[in-house]
């Protein structure tokens, strides 16, 4: 497994980067994607962001074949709560899109990481209310075991 992530990744970012990241010829087997958090912060609207996650997934496609790909929904946390409404939408509407492409799976942790009255759990987070504590790791971790075979291939 290699992991080429950058840190304030939006959709568009990650789009306008794939190009140059599969011209280096890794020829993955699989790819599991996470990133979105920024793009509700940002007041962009939902289906300007979905426009560019169908680009980003065409790009997976044309550019590395039928290798299985998920996608990670943005999580919910307390420093993004007040926005979660955008937030619930904008995954909604991607795992729609992903539900109509081959070989494609995306995960969420909404549930896991909220309490019963649905607000993110603090414990999962640092201090700022963004990022994940290594408690969040661990579960992300514990969850994501099970699609293992979904997501990566041998």
């Amino acid at each position: 497994m290699l992991n080429l992530g950058f840190g304030g990744s939006t959709i568009e970012a990650l789009r306008l980067l794939l190009c140059p990241l599969s011209a280096t010829r890794l020829n993955p087997r699989s790819l599991l994607l996470y990133a979105g958090d920024n793009d509700p912060r940002r007041r962009t609207q939902c289906g300007q962001v979905l426009g560019w996650f169908r680009s980003l997934a065409d790009k997976v496609a044309a550019n590395l074949g039928a290798v299985p790909f998920g996608f990670v929904s943005v999580k919910p946390s307390p420093a993004r709560y007040p926005i979660i409404g955008r937030i619930r939408r904008f995954n909604d509407q991607v795992r729609q899109e992903i539900e109509s492409r081959p070989r494609a799976t995306t995960w969420t942790s909404s549930r896991q990481c909220s309490n019963p009255s649905g607000k993110p759990r603090a414990e999962f987070f640092l201090e700022d209310g963004l990022h994940l504590s290594r408690q969040g790791y661990r579960l992300w971790s514990r969850l994501l075991e099970p699609h293992r075979n979904q997501i990566f291939t041998n």
